[in-house]
């Protein structure tokens, strides 16, 4: 038997050069179906990481059909899917990355359109948080809470305190503090998502001479990021106090941001009157899901007064927007989210809720539900799994969410880029969550693999009839030959597994040491997945080398001598 395989390891090395078409086919295979596999199938930490900190995670859970599957659009019965609109005091990221669901409106299956909260009752929201925190890449649930503001003002002023100024609140929002932008946040959270350190004199624009030898890095010294632009952070020694941030870029124009400024002082702080709708309960209707259980709606004839203390302001610096300035010249403009919200800390929203009329136990606000990860390592696989376990709800990874958005130029205006110079941005539509292809193409290209296989092993084996006749006259036996046969496909399957699977997992680097994995992790994934990948690879080979191989078994002597073999 060892000479066998001896015999069919030198007859692959030898013939290796003829076989060349298979290998390529089967490391193309093997490199595929890894990638749907490996701990690549996922980004680098810092991917989206501006708008994942101001969220606060790493995937959206949002209501049925902001982002439906091809199965979702398929399996709807005809005529079902109806027009909503989102009204204005629908607090969620979707006001910011789907504008036009506030305006033109989306299509849906469900049978109600989100208002107070896309959670009907308390029994609801429970539900959907205990199997999205019972998943094991979850490493946190936050809720995207708000409350949307119908009166108040704050004053702000000129340069050197000169001429003071009211800006009207209304059309903002009132939105819990997520922890991670919370000042004494610590390492609870990774670094990306926490605070960065305030950048001061972010120049509005620059540019980057790339034939003399410029990059980005020689002109660009500031983190982005969400920092705190003035004043002071929100920390939980606030305990139940109701102070709170602003977005700055949301108050003032983009002329005034250097020139004015929002009344801040060691001694003295700015106290807000904001005007809140009430929150009422009653039995749920026929038609709005949870029948006869208390649903909490918002009471805009018994607005509520409330007080915040603000201690300061925040900016949201997201992206760089790139344009061409002339040959060999790009612009870059830094953007911000003009996001009109102003983060409380969460006690504090609590009894703001309380104060509005919602009793204890009941469902809050919530736009969307923040799911922060243990890595971004698989983040599509944990999506398409959380999407699995939660039917009636759409499921986006924040990196989609905003790639989508970043085509549209949002969620930021652009201000400097000259309007001429600004690329073509894609229509607003409704997003769909294509079909998974990935797997059934790795199957098809296996499919395709095997087929080359066979192909190259019944030439093989065509090609070679002199020899097999003659190992046949020796004594060897029929079976034996085919064993030798046998021994150079799979070796062939080898190195075309090993050179995909190899190809595959490099390419995965950056996410692997970007995302801090631990080793023991990463080998015991790496190891699983090479195991499926292996056994495709290797059984695909064999399973197509069966023909030739009886071919081979059938060869006689006088045939191979003749040639009508």
């Amino acid at each position: 038997m060892t000479v066998l395989v001896h015999l069919g390891l030198v007859n692959a090395v030898r013939n290796i050069g003829r076989s060349l078409l298979a290998v390529t086919a089967l490391s193309v295979a093997a490199l595929m179906m890894t990638g749907s596999l490996t701990l690549g199938e996922g980004y680098t930490a810092m991917r989206a990481a501006e708008y994942r900190a101001f969220l606060g995670g790493d995937v959206l859970v949002y209501p049925d059909w902001t982002w439906p599957t091809e199965a979702d659009i398929a399996g709807v019965e005809p005529g079902r899917p109806r027009l909503a609109v989102l009204p204005e005091h629908f607090g969620s990221p979707l006001r910011y990355f789907h504008p036009d669901f506030y305006s033109e409106g989306y299509l849906t299956a469900a049978p109600e359109t989100p208002g107070y909260s896309m959670f009907p009752t308390a029994r609801d929201l429970a539900s959907v948080l205990e199997t999205v925190r019972a998943h094991p890449e979850v490493a946190g649930v936050e809720l995207y809470r708000t409350l949307p503001v119908l009166a108040g003002s704050l004053v702000t002023t000129g340069a050197g305190g000169k001429g003071t100024e009211e800006v009207s609140l209304e059309g903002f929002h009132l939105r819990s503090c997520p922890p991670n932008l919370l000042g004494d946040a610590g390492d609870r959270f990774p670094s990306e998502l926490r605070l960065v350190p305030a950048c001061e004199k972010i120049p509005p624009y620059f540019y980057v001479a790339h034939a003399g030898g410029e990059t980005i890095l020689d002109h660009m010294y500031w983190e982005t990021g969400v920092f705190v632009s003035a004043g002071r952070p929100l920390v939980r020694d606030d305990g139940d106090e109701p102070v709170a941030l602003i977005n700055r870029r949301a108050v003032f124009s983009h002329e005034e941001v250097h020139s004015r400024s929002i009344l801040f002082g060691a001694e003295r702080h700015q106290v807000l009157r904001l005007v809140v709708p009430g929150i009422v309960c009653r039995p749920a209707g026929p038609g709005e899901g949870s029948e006869g259980r208390l649903r909490p709606f918002y009471d805009f004839s018994r607005p509520v007064t409330v007080e915040v203390r603000l201690v300061g302001a925040y900016d949201v610096a997201s992206r760089l927007y790139q344009w061409v300035h002339a040959r060999g010249v790009s612009g870059y403009e830094q953007l911000y989210m003009e996001a009109p919200e102003i983060l409380l800390n969460p006690a504090a929203f609590d009894d703001i809720l309380r104060a509005a009329g919602l009793p204890e136990g009941e469902a809050p606000p919530v736009g969307a539900l923040l799911v922060r990860l243990r890595s971004q390592a698989k983040a599509e696989a944990t999506v398409e799994e959380l999407r699995r376990m939660l039917p009636g709800y759409s499921v986006v990874s924040v990196a989609r969410e905003t790639a989508f958005a970043n085509a549209r130029l949002l969620p930021e205006p652009v201000h400097h880029c000259p309007p001429e110079k600004r690329a073509t941005p894609l229509p607003r539509t409704q997003p769909f969550v294509p079909a998974d292809t990935e797997r059934l193409f790795a199957f098809l290209l296996f499919g395709f693999a095997g087929l080359v296989t066979a192909g190259n092993s019944a030439l093989m084996v065509l090609s070679r009839r002199t020899e097999f006749a003659i190992l046949k006259a020796i004594g060897m036996r029929g079976f034996e030959i085919g064993f030798v046969v046998l021994v150079e496909v799979v070796t062939l399957a080898v190195i075309g597994l090993l050179v995909g699977f190899t190809a595959a997992e490099v390419a995965s680097l950056p996410v692997i040491l970007t995302n801090k994995i631990g080793t023991r992790a990463v080998l015991t994934a790496v190891a699983r997945d090479f195991a499926v990948v292996a056994a495709a690879t290797l059984g695909c080979a064999v399973v197509f080398a069966l023909v030739p191989i009886s071919k081979t078994l059938r060869i006689t002597v006088s045939e191979a001598m003749r040639g009508d073999a």
